[in-house]
């Protein structure tokens, strides 16, 4: 008895949806139809693709028309590149692409936006709000007098100590230490 074809067993495991999808009744891996061949798996919409339209050229992805990831029909394929692949997705991305306003309703504008080094979109009305609350926050939690117990205050808001002075508790902690017989 003769192994089957690629062709016999792609099509034993293919069956016909009433809204046009080619759909894989085989092994999937998430959503997608997968298929071995020598020892290797493939995604069976990339096969059956190659098969009837030629190859996938290079740098692009075939996107699912109908949505349906295990769909194996090449009328219901389209290589794309993965960026128009992705937006056309519900995928998080997808959908904050297509917001025009921040979280709190500031519009989303060449003014109005600035991106950061991750490539998201940042609202600059919101940003200078939360820079302000956490200068305003940093301001209270810094001390008012000097660590040392001096009584003056440091010109530095985010030093505890003046210049020249010393932390004594830190101080009387290292004699203690030196102190003690080992």
């Amino acid at each position: 008895m003769s192994r089957p074809t690629l062709r016999e067993r792609l099509f034993s495991q293919l069956i016909i949806d009433p809204s046009g999808c080619l759909l894989w009744t085989g092994g999937t891996r998430r959503g997608y139809g997968r298929i071995k061949i020598n020892g290797r798996s493939y995604q069976v919409h990339r096969i059956v693709y190659e098969m009837f339209a030629g190859p996938v050229p290079e740098g692009l992805d075939l996107d699912h028309l109908c949505r349906v990831r295990h769909c194996a029909a090449p009328s219901h394929l389209e290589a794309v590149t993965p960026r128009v692949n992705n937006m056309r997705s519900t995928s998080p991305s997808a959908i904050n692409i297509t917001k025009t306003h921040c979280a709190k309703g500031h519009e989303f504008d060449l003014i109005n936006t600035s991106f950061t080094p991750s490539g998201r979109r940042a609202c600059r009305i919101c940003m200078r709000g939360f820079s302000a609350k956490h200068r305003a926050r940093k301001r209270a939690e810094s001390p008012t007098a000097c660590g040392c117990g001096c009584g003056q205050v440091p010109r530095n808001p985010g030093s505890r100590f003046l210049p020249g002075h010393v932390n004594r508790r830190r101080e009387l902690t290292s004699i203690d230490r030196t102190d003690v017989p080992r």
